[in-house]
């Protein structure tokens, strides 16, 4: 379990002061391992425009076998404008279903799928959905 806390003043056009925080759970067992996690964030976005995040995270884990994984990832967030330029607020969501099979020491072949969704107040949602195959080479700063 962690929990992370933090005060931000930040200057715009007028003073802005929030508080951001995280707050994560793990719960490890033998074959599989549970993330559920909350956050709160100042972020910029494409335009330039400093927004407030609030996100709810899940990720899974699960081993199929020595080397094969499947995973398995979801956020939600809800967004709101910092500066009064833009006053729609925003909500996303990402589910990713996927799996990675370890080739070697480093490398891992991954593959999943991604449905992606953003809607602004008083609009019409934004869908996607992408697939992904790739490698991708784990240093192992993090073990």
């Amino acid at each position: 379990m962690s929990l992370g806390a933090g005060y931000a003043d930040r200057e715009v056009e007028q003073d802005y002061t929030t508080w951001l925080a995280n707050f994560a759970v793990t719960l490890m067992r033998e074959y599989d391992e549970t993330t559920l996690s909350l956050s709160s964030e100042l972020a910029p976005s494409g335009s330039a425009e400093l927004r407030k995040i609030y996100g709810l995270d899940l990720q899974y884990r699960r081993g199929l076998s020595t080397n094969i994984n499947f995973t398995f990832a979801t956020r939600f967030t809800i967004s709101e404008p910092v500066q009064e330029l833009i006053l729609e607020s925003n909500e996303n969501i990402i589910i990713r279903p996927g799996l990675n099979y370890r080739l070697s020491e480093g490398w891992i072949m991954e593959m999943w799928y991604q449905y992606f969704s953003s809607q602004y107040e008083n609009s019409e949602p934004i869908n996607e959905n992408s697939i992904y195959a790739g490698f991708r080479y784990d240093f192992g700063l993090l073990d």
